[in-house]
């Protein structure tokens, strides 16, 4: 068994206390249950940077936050995605927020819903997704070591 502490993957003594096992789970679904709604608001802050700076052609390229939208056609038009984009959106928020559904990633991201399904039954055929509480989390193999 392992938990993240710190940011990093550690193993747990199967000698653990149910009891500290449980304080655990009940910290970390009470922390999650906090930041979530957060983390849901910087994707779209992200997004309306995104927007701005591709509408922009002076600011294009200025910030790190426009990762995550789509872009947009000088007339303001929504026009295809990036290569690479809407693989490396999912990867993000599968290794952010394990568990998550595409329906969840559709809405953070604001790739269509078709989309997210396709990518997202490919990125787990290629190994670099796998099932994780009802949704999907970046696979084991996937991960970089802690």
């Amino acid at each position: 068994m392992q938990v993240v502490q710190n940011g990093y993957l550690l193993p747990v003594p199967e000698s653990l206390p149910i009891s500290k096992l449980e304080e655990i789970r009940r910290t970390a679904e009470h922390r999650l249950k906090e930041i979530e709604p957060l983390i849901e608001e910087a994707y779209r802050l992200r997004n309306v940077l995104s927007v701005i700076e591709e509408r922009d052609p002076t600011r294009r390229g200025a910030s790190s936050h426009g990762h995550l939208a789509r872009g947009l056609s000088p007339s303001g038009e929504s026009s295809r995605a990036r290569k690479g984009h809407n693989k490396r959106v999912i990867l993000e928020l599968a290794a952010e927020r394990p568990g998550i559904t595409p329906a969840q990633i559709a809405d953070l991201s604001g790739v269509k819903r078709a989309v997210v399904a396709s990518t997202v039954s490919r990125l787990k055929r290629t190994g670099e997704l796998e099932s994780h509480e009802g949704g999907v989390r970046v696979a084991r193999a996937a991960r970089s070591p802690a």
